[in-house]
């Protein structure tokens, strides 16, 4: 077994410009589970010492390009022992950078043997041969209830479970789950629309076979006349469907070899499932559906006029079942319609339903907002220099941007079920909060100063934290309530605030914890008017003064919230592409 911690993310610099790396602290089991390959080096030695790590070949064309990065120095301080292949799209374990779990250990020491830090770490674990999960559940859930009985461990009750990694990216996504899964439901949708648009065009090629039949009465009865055998019409009429559906084979892979890549572009949420390249299974699977489409399209037609007799295809018998013909192209044509019709209802829901959504408000000011992340905790020097712009009308410190994301989940107890599995998000700030993004009070007001005691907090909270946690809204403001040995009391009440991605939610218990002086986060200014663009010229010339080795980088908060829904906005893309097939396929 191996643990896997995925709290490691170094600084490093590329063309001036800071990156933090996205890594995780592995134990000395690691590579005895997983072999990822080794382009480089010997990534066994970066448990030699703490100071050690290994990265990724696109990693380390971004920091050392055209270098061999083995026994370089990151601006960290980390040496590089060895380059791996990048895992992208062959593992949902997803990293840049890998060092010891020891470093985790040593750093962070009160995390490490701490029951309630528990969020970002994962147990790995290959069962021996011929053993069933089934008894290692059972032993599990034994485990979880003796571990629940130590003093030490919190409130909050532990319970191990087991997840496959064979079908992890199609697995029910849990909280906080490592893998870049996409779920069952999303593949589901995608394979329920591409199969109506396959379904459609068969109907539709269908449909053209039989229009072209009717046509060629006469063709068939003067064959007929000339002693063509029933087997001869057959294979005629099979034979020319088969060679359309063929030619439409090598059409469709021509304009998948240039479509494809510009697919994985609009939709990286799907390269953990898609791959650009063909395999021999995928051409076999295309060549049989190809053969069984063309068959499909050429039987009906083939094996009625191969019945009929030369005499009968010129009596008022024939214009009966030619009129039969007709109609059953029509029956297919309404059908085909009748789907297209569903397909593009389905759509347009979808997309009205995202728009709404989008639109919401999330209960506090957006516009004018610049986004700044420090080097370095070097707030104070900043902000001083910043608040001389005479642009910038108010500046605050978060940990995280609200209606963006949050610093994470805390585990709560609700007061009236004891219920201690209630997860609430936080996320941290400082007094000049409500300065710049301006939230609406229901109740109270924003903390007026900072944390001056990492055990005693004020937080303002939003509504669905007091309703799922069962407070007395009457009383609420004062109210005080204990987690993991620190004493948070609630000064406000939001009316309407979102403080993590809407889309999820909307309707998620959130508290803003008053910012302790030595936690990272980010500056966000509130400017006047539109000064915008003049305000970045002067927060540049302010950056450059305390940082001129480090590029100046500033985002808007719009950009930030944009962002935050590009993994929809992608999914809703395709889905409308498929839409369009569809309904363009029943035109035609």
């Amino acid at each position: 077994m191996t643990q896997i911690n995925t709290s490691f993310h170094p600084q490093a610099k590329v063309n001036g410009v800071a990156i933090e790396i996205n890594g995780i602290y592995v134990d000395e089991h690691f590579f005895d589970l997983f072999n990822f390959k080794t382009i480089y080096g010997n990534p066994l030695e970066i448990f030699n010492d703490i100071n050690s790590m290994a990265i990724t070949e696109e990693l380390a064309d971004k920091l050392f390009p055209n270098e061999n990065p083995i026994g370089k120095v990151t601006q960290g301080g980390f040496v590089i022992r060895a380059v791996l292949a990048s895992p992208k799209g062959k593992s949902h374990i997803l990293f840049e950078a890998i060092t010891s779990l020891t470093a985790y250990d040593t750093n962070a020491n009160r995390a490490y043997n701490s029951w309630k830090y528990f969020y970002q770490d994962y147990t790995y674990a290959k069962l021996r041969p011929n053993l069933e999960a089934v008894s290692t559940s059972e032993k599990l859930d034994n485990l979880s209830a003796l571990i629940n009985e130590f003093p030490d461990v919190s409130p909050i009750k532990y319970n191990y479970l087991l997840q496959p990694v064979q079908g992890i990216l199609f697995a029910e996504i849990a909280m906080n789950d490592l893998s870049n899964g996409i779920g069952k439901e999303t593949v589901y949708v995608f394979s329920i629309l591409i199969f109506l648009m396959m379904f459609i065009a068969s109907f539709n090629y269908t449909n053209l076979s039989i229009a072209r039949a009717i046509q060629r009465t006469k063709e068939v009865g003067i064959r007929k006349v000339v002693g063509s055998t029933r087997w001869q019409i057959v294979s005629q009429f099979l034979l020319e469907t088969i060679i359309f559906s063929f030619i439409a084979l090598v059409i469709g892979f021509t304009i998948y070899r240039y479509a494809s890549s510009s697919y994985v572009e609009a939709a990286p949420e799907f390269s953990v499932i898609f791959s650009t390249g063909l395999s021999v299974q995928v051409i076999l699977i295309f060549f049989g559906f190809t053969l069984f489409s063309g068959i499909l399209a050429g039987i009906f037609p083939a094996i009625f006029f191969s019945r009929i007799t030369p005499l009968s295809l010129f009596n008022n018998r024939v214009k009966t079942k030619k009129l039969s013909f007709q109609t059953l192209r029509k029956i297919l044509v309404g059908f085909q319609l009748t789907l297209s019709m569903f397909v593009l209802l389905f759509v347009n829901l979808i997309v009205e339903q995202y728009n709404t959504l989008k639109e919401l408000p999330l209960g506090f000011e957006q516009e004018g907002l610049i986004v700044i992340d420090p080097i370095e905790k070097n707030y104070d020097i900043l902000t001083d220099e910043f608040s001389k712009i005479p642009e910038i009308q108010a500046i605050t410190v978060t940990s995280n941007l609200p209606g963006v994301s949050s610093n994470g989940m805390m585990g709560l107890t609700n007061t009236v079920t004891n219920d201690s599995s209630i997860m609430v998000n936080f996320m941290m700030a400082d007094e000049q909060f409500d300065d710049v993004f301006k939230p609406e009070m229901a109740l109270g007001s924003f903390f007026e100063q900072v944390s001056i005691s990492a055990r005693t907090r004020e937080v303002v909270v939003n509504d669905a934290f007091i309703q799922v946690l069962n407070f007395d809204q009457t009383n609420i403001i004062g109210h005080s309530f204990s987690q993991d040995s620190i004493n948070y009391k609630i000064v406000g009440v939001f009316a309407n605030l979102v403080g993590n991605d809407p889309l999820h939610a909307k309707k998620k218990a959130t508290m803003i914890v008053n910012l302790f002086p030595s936690f990272n986060g980010r500056i966000v200014m509130k400017v006047q008017g539109e000064n915008t663009g003049v305000a970045l010229t002067k927060l540049e010339h302010a950056w450059d003064k305390i940082h001129p080795e480090n590029r100046f980088q500033a985002s808007l908060y719009q950009d930030h919230y944009e962002e935050s829904f590009k993994g929809l906005n992608n999914i809703i893309k395709i889905m409308s592409f498929l839409g369009f097939c569809i309904i363009l396929i029943s035109l035609l």
